[in-house]
């Protein structure tokens, strides 16, 4: 794993199912606050456009809803911080299955991971497979934020992907499509820094995601060959 930072209590990018979520009343707690605080910086900073505060996920159902049967969430914790730094509840523990451990932090970034469903009007659905990355968020602190935390989970979203992908095909190549939904002046051009191409647009009028006249909204994709 490399950061942009040293942070030696950073743990690698965790996976947690929809089941475990909903069993973990502290975490789903926790994601709800990072991505509502996340969601109205990203409205903030272009406010003539754009209502904030904004609330992503006005309730866990909303949350659980959004992850589906088949989605899985890609966390990262700082086991750093201690009761004494941080409030305790805003401290949580996760079952990482993969490494067989449990692990407890502060939660500094997180993303939902769901199958791509075409689309907003669903309109690539009949031909367009692979993984949607939704709801990408990153804590705040300085200590946090643009230090490269958000591109090393979404790097560790394509192995964990690919991997899964292996074992249910059988087969040790092939590809993966990752795809991003969002608004073009919100995060349009992040996305295309990190190699994502765009496929179509279509512009929005109010009140759809909250924008208060109109607005691009793009379908990005990035393949990887494996």
């Amino acid at each position: 794993m490399s950061y942009n930072v040293d942070h030696p209590g950073l743990t690698s990018t965790i996976f947690i199912s929809p089941a475990d979520l909903q069993e973990n009343s502290t975490l789903t707690t926790q994601i709800i606050a990072l991505e509502n605080t996340a969601f109205t910086r990203l409205h903030s900073a272009h406010a003539s456009n754009w209502e904030a505060p904004t609330i992503r996920f006005p309730n866990p159902q909303k949350l659980f809803n959004t992850i589906g049967p088949s989605g899985v969430i890609a966390l990262i914790l700082d086991t750093s911080r201690t009761s004494a730094e941080t409030p305790v509840p805003e401290l949580v523990q996760v079952h990482d299955k993969y490494n067989k451990e449990f692990k407890k932090g502060k939660l500094v970034a997180c993303a939902l991971i769901v199958p791509w469903n075409g689309g907003w009007e669903k309109e690539g659905a009949a031909t367009e497979t692979g993984w949607e990355a939704k709801a990408v968020a990153v804590d705040e602190e300085e200590r946090y934020l643009k230090k490269g935390i958000a591109i090393q989970l979404i790097a560790d979203v394509k192995k964990y992907l690919i991997e899964k992908k292996k074992k249910v095909s059988g087969e040790g190549k092939g590809a993966l499509t990752l795809w991003v939904l969002t608004g073009e002046e919100l995060n349009g051009a992040y996305w295309r820094r990190r190699g994502f191409v765009e496929v179509r647009r279509k512009t929005w009028k109010k009140p759809t995601w909250d924008c208060l006249s109109e607005f691009d909204m793009v379908v990005l994709k990035r393949e990887s060959d494996y």
